[in-house]
Parts: structure tokens; C-alpha cells; sequence
């Protein structure tokens, strides 16, 4: 059963606007990108950080994982989602999990998934994803862009259960009945499970990507990565489990895709973000 609950939204930020007149026939930048609960490799909360590694990436819509806002350090409460967002000068969305990580390196706070975009956000809303007995709660976020040249783009993000395929199974189909209601949208995240690691791999897909690919989402990376793309540990990666989906329909807006590196990324989490390119397609868009 799904469950919506109510989001921590940023209304009184507008989004950049300067930008739309120079970039209405420009691609839109998405991000896909687990922060580790803020907590770089050395183990700092470092904001400035992570907001390099986005504005490297030249980013116009990011789904965040791994998320504590706010975020609880002794008695004293701080609000790094905020802070991230005011330094790209961007809005927020978060959606919180529903359980308190007190796992952090000396801080705690509410875990979730957030959304950060360039242009503003409409329809924020939050679902409760399944789960089985003694399964950590899960979430997806979701929003539309309400202006600029990819108005009506909905983004979704989720992170799945970190131990048990079958509970992401029930998770990524709880998913998808949400989101077979919705027009052009991408769904991104952490998924936990790792898939697409080249052309002979497709035949061994774990269940939760096949379940993907039966629902006609295609993967970015898969689709127009070069390389292994490797996401999962920052420092020397093993797997992808870090993914950009596109409905079929929408995916022909596909332009590029990409697993970032370089010494800052590897510093400020333990995971890699993946970045792809998207404009509207002339077929779908008719």
C-alpha cells in the first residue's frame, strides 16, 4: 500500500530565472547523486564540497540521497540542505523516510531523498514505498518543473532497501504504479542493486532492473555511457547502483550520459553521481 505524506518544501525561493531565455533550445542537466548523510570520505560535513561537485557538473535538476535534514549535531540545529541550495541558488524539496539516522559522524537528523532544481518546483509530493518486516522505511520524492523550457518534466527520486532484492522489488513496483499516472518524468537514484555492467550483462539483470525494463524505462548510462560507470565505492568503484531512468517514449531526448570523477567527487561521498543530458524529443513532444 502507498502512502503520501507531507514534503519539507522551499516555497519562498523562486528559482533562477535568468537563465531560460539563453537556454530555451539548451538540454536540461539531471543529477543523480547519494551524499552519504553529508559525510565526505574524511568524514566532514563539508556543504561548500558537494556544492562543487554539482556546479562542476553544471547541474540544472538533482535527486539527492542519503539526505538528514535538518540535521542535528549536539543541541544545535543546522539546515546543509538549505545552505546547498542557497549556495547553486536553487529550490528544495525534501521527503523524509520517516526514521531519524543517528548514524552520521557526529550528527543525526530525519533521512530522506531531496530534490534540488534551477527552476521552480510544483506538485511536491512524497510516497511511502513498502517494505518487508524489519525493513528500513523508503520514499520517493517527487516534483514538476512549473517554468522554464522544460516545464511540465516531472523528477522523481528514490533510494531502495540496502539488504534484500525481494523488499526493492516490492519497492520499485510500488514505484512504478505511482508513476504509470504520470506525463514526461525521469525516476534517479540510489537503487542498491547493480546492473548494466556491459553488453553481456543485460541477460543477467537482477529482478529490479528487469522489472524497469519491462515497464519500457531505459537507463541513461546504459544507453549512451561510455566506460564501466561505476558508482559504488567514490574512491575505486565495483558496481553501478546509482541510475537515471526515461520512460521510452521520453528517452529519445536522451543527448549523453555520464559517471563524474575527479579528486573533489572522490573526497565528498562514497558514492559517484551520474549526469545526463535531456531535451524534449521532437517525436514525443508532437
Amino acid at each position: 500500500m502507498l502512502y503520501s505524506v507531507v514534503v519539507l518544501f522551499d516555497p519562498q525561493r523562486t528559482g533562477s530565472n535568468r537563465l531560460h531565455s539563453s537556454r530555451k533550445t539548451a538540454p536540461l542537466r539531471v543529477m543523480t547523486y547519494n551524499i552519504h548523510r553529508w559525510a565526505g570520505e574524511d568524514g566532514r560535513l563539508d556543504v561548500g564540497r558537494l556544492a562543487q561537485v554539482i556546479q562542476m557538473a553544471r547541474s540544472d535538476v538533482i535527486g539527492l540521497n542519503e539526505v538528514l535534514h535538518p540535521v542535528m549535531i549536539g543541541s544545535r540545529n543546522y539546515e546543509p540542505l538549505r545552505e546547498l541550495a542557497d549556495r547553486l541558488g536553487m529550490v528544495f524539496a525534501f521527503g523524509p523516510s520517516g526514521w531519524i539516522d543517528r548514524n552520521g559522524p557526529g550528527w543525526r537528523g530525519p533521512a530522506g531523498n531531496a530534490l534540488l532544481s534551477r527552476y521552480p518546483l510544483a506538485g511536491v509530493v512524497n510516497t511511502l514505498l513498502p517494505g518487508l518486516p524489519g525493513a528500513k522505511q523508503r520514499s520517493m520524492l517527487g516534483a514538476t518543473l512549473s517554468s522554464g523550457p522544460m516545464a511540465g518534466l516531472s523528477a522523481f527520486v528514490t533510494h531502495l532497501d540496502h539488504v534484500f532484492e525481494g523488499t526493492r522489488l516490492l519497492q520499485i513496483r510500488a514505484a512504478l504504479d505511482r508513476l504509470a499516472q504520470h506525463g514526461p518524468h525521469f525516476l534517479c537514484g540510489d537503487f542498491n542493486t547493480p546492473g548494466f555492467q556491459g553488453p553481456h550483462s543485460r541477460r543477467f539483470l537482477p529482478p529490479v532492473l528487469r522489472s524497469m525494463r519491462r515497464a519500457g524505462y531505459l537507463d541513461a548510462f546504459d544507453a549512451l555511457g561510455k566506460g564501466a560507470g561505476h558508482t559504488f565505492p567514490a574512491r575505486s568503484p565495483l558496481f553501478r547502483i546509482d541510475f537515471l531512468f526515461f520512460p521510452m517514449r521520453w528517452a529519445h531526448g536522451l543527448h549523453l550520459a555520464q559517471t563524474l570523477d575527479g579528486a573533489v567527487t572522490r573526497r565528498a561521498s562514497d558514492h559517484r553521481p551520474v549526469v545526463a543530458e535531456w531535451s524534449w524529443p521532437e517525436t514525443a513532444a508532437a
